[in-house]
């Protein structure tokens, strides 16, 4: 979907970069941490679609998500928790409850968004996970923009959604 906020986005960093790819990569590098494979003729593709919308309220969840390494549900503070939770936290999301046999994890070892002790944060709550491949090169966006995610990645993901 290209919303407004999309194209804005772009065309500001089009308005700084004045097409130069250092200047883009650099854009990407700050909003996406490091990637060892993108494909810099893709821009136009990723303009149209990165970053992708969202609230405030989202935002700022997960920054709370972040500074109390839980996952839990939106913090209101201590009164907007006791009138919408009946408690003084948050509950907390029951991630040991999500059945793994057919849950496929994919992370980059350079991902800045999803970093390595993130993904063990999860694969932890969710109780282990039956299947997680690390890519020792890949960042965040590499997963979609690179060239060669169509030999390293998407044959793995094919094979797991065919066993």
């Amino acid at each position: 979907m290209y919303t407004n906020s999309t194209l804005i986005c772009a065309q500001v960093v089009d308005l700084i970069c004045r097409n130069d790819s250092i200047c883009f990569k650099s854009w990407v590098i700050i909003f996406a941490g490091g990637n060892c494979c993108l494909n810099m003729s893709k821009k136009t593709l990723l303009e149209k679609y990165e970053p992708q919308s969202t609230s405030v309220k989202n935002l700022v969840h997960l920054a709370q998500q972040g500074r109390s390494s839980t996952f839990s549900k939106f913090d209101y503070g201590f009164l907007g928790n006791l009138m919408r939770y009946r408690r003084i936290f948050p509950p907390r999301y029951h991630l040991e409850n999500i059945p793994v046999g057919n849950l496929l994890l994919m992370n980059g070892l350079q991902d800045a968004l999803a970093d390595a002790m993130d993904v063990t944060r999860l694969i932890i709550a969710l109780g282990g996970a039956a299947f997680v491949h690390t890519h020792p090169y890949f960042g965040h966006l590499d997963f979609v923009f690179s060239d060669s995610a169509s030999t390293q990645i998407y044959p793995q993901i094919i094979n797991f959604l065919e066993s």
